[in-house]
């Protein structure tokens, strides 16, 4: 037996979350965002696709220009002030914050 993928159409460019921001809740998968301005964090249902590599496609929800919470999940709590760090290799790592 042989495992094949095909594309079937256009590429079309996707978000990708990784999945350990990935939480379930009953009405289903969401994620924790950081507002840029003030900082606060939020809760935010998604829309999972499928996976590539370590990280979910994510289908509904996202804009793309969010800050999500991949460290520390389960001590961001929705309405709460953070101070964002910013992941290695993530585009905001070199314009400001610090990273980790």
């Amino acid at each position: 037996y042989v495992r094949v993928r095909l594309p079937l159409g256009k590429k079309h460019p996707a978000i990708l979350v990784p999945q350990v921001a990935v939480q379930y809740d009953q009405l289903g998968a969401y994620l924790l965002v950081v507002d840029p301005k003030d900082h606060t964090v939020s809760h935010r249902n998604v829309t999972v696709g499928p996976t590539k590599g370590y990280s979910f496609v994510i289908e509904k929800g996202l804009t793309g220009n969010e800050l999500v919470v991949t460290r520390g999940v389960l001590h961001a709590i929705p309405g709460q002030k953070v101070t964002p760090v910013f992941a290695k290799g993530s585009p905001k790592e070199n314009s400001k914050g610090t990273t980790k």
